[in-house]
């Protein structure tokens, strides 16, 4: 999906203003070097995928890159080579060729970082196993963003072959510090285990829709449909272990969204943010709406829910302003479910 509006203004972070480079997120404490995810996943395969193994990119056929510095807004210094669709014809690829990055993405390193510190002013020992998870990755702007500019460890999600190829290339040419943080599915989340189609639209590589083509404009093109796997989220992760959290989600899955939170409602109980696209066409076609999403969050314990002047919702349990989670008594019962 089309977006370069952030939620949050650089008056109320203290960000850097556009182009000064000054980095001002630095390694986060109280994480443990080694990757977590032996303790989060359930599952790593399922009927007719298997989350990507780190060893090679993701291509049924040979990858077709156009080739692009990409420059994290709060680390430029840690720029790496990215993999692009052509810049001409897929509007992403063309705003990271122009840019450098795709600006939606920085809002989410700054919601991250203060997310997380809430979590961990929650425990005492401030050890928390903390994970970013990401449903409808795309070819990897907003993975890049978080994995160059945070120490996240990533979960992320992305059905369509056609955008796995240019992600998986782009880490596989990276260190394998940086990919090893990556926990990377080839499917689709919803709200149970099934198969569906991915429609993708030709111009646009972010209007990737499960099960039906909508389109943005009339007469809009799409690629061949695609089948594909879908999964709860619920079904994937293991919340036994006490210190995992999840200081944000974000999902952009093209109007899929309330069957995504459907299916992660156990997962939402030890989250803290919840950043996602609401876009009502899309969302219709679905048979759902955005106060169907509001709704749904609501019931979930976030407390603090609100539609951004872009139309994305944000969603929080926990008050910057007050400096501790919001609701503190339902927020830690929800975890404990």
């Amino acid at each position: 999906a089309i977006r370069t509006s952030l939620f949050i203004t650089n008056t109320l972070t203290g960000c850097p203003i556009e182009g000064s480079g000054r980095q001002i997120f630095n390694a986060e404490p109280g994480i443990d070097t080694a990757t977590n995810f032996d303790v989060v996943l359930k599952h790593t395969e399922g009927n007719g995928w298997k989350m990507w193994d780190r060893q090679k990119s993701l291509s049924r056929d040979r990858v077709s890159c156009n080739y692009r510095r990409f420059v994290p807004r709060f680390a430029p210094e840690k720029n790496v080579t990215m993999c692009l669709h052509d810049p001409d014809v897929d509007v992403i690829s063309g705003d990271i060729a122009e840019f450098g990055r795709w600006k939606y993405c920085d809002a989410l390193v700054v919601e991250y970082q203060h997310a997380a510190s809430f979590f961990r002013k929650e425990k005492a020992s401030g050890r928390r196993k903390l994970f970013y998870i990401e449903a409808g990755a795309n070819i990897g702007s907003c993975v890049l963003e978080m994995l160059l500019s945070t120490n996240a460890e990533i979960i992320a999600f992305e059905p369509d072959p056609r955008n796995l190829a240019q992600l998986t290339t782009t880490l596989m040419a990276m260190d394998p510090a940086y990919r090893n943080r990556v926990a990377l599915f080839p499917i689709a989340l919803g709200s149970e285990r099934g198969s569906s189609t991915i429609h993708t639209a030709a111009d646009n590589r972010g209007n990737a829709l499960v099960g039906q083509p909508v389109p943005d404009y009339k007469n809009q093109m799409f690629l061949p449909p695609v089948q594909i796997s879908v999964e709860a989220l619920d079904d994937l992760i293991d919340l036994n272990d006490g210190d995992v959290a999840f200081p944000l989600i974000k999902m952009d899955v093209q109007g899929f969204e309330c069957r995504v939170i459907d299916g992660m409602r156990k997962v939402l109980g030890a989250t803290s943010s919840v950043k996602s696209e609401a876009e009502s066409k899309l969302l219709a076609a679905n048979g759902c709406s955005v106060e169907g999403m509001l709704q749904r969050l609501r019931d979930a314990r976030f407390a603090d829910t609100e539609l951004d002047k872009s139309g994305d919702i944000l969603a929080r349990k926990y008050s910057r302003r007050k400096g501790s989670f919001l609701d503190r008594h339902r927020y830690q019962k929800s975890v404990n479910k």
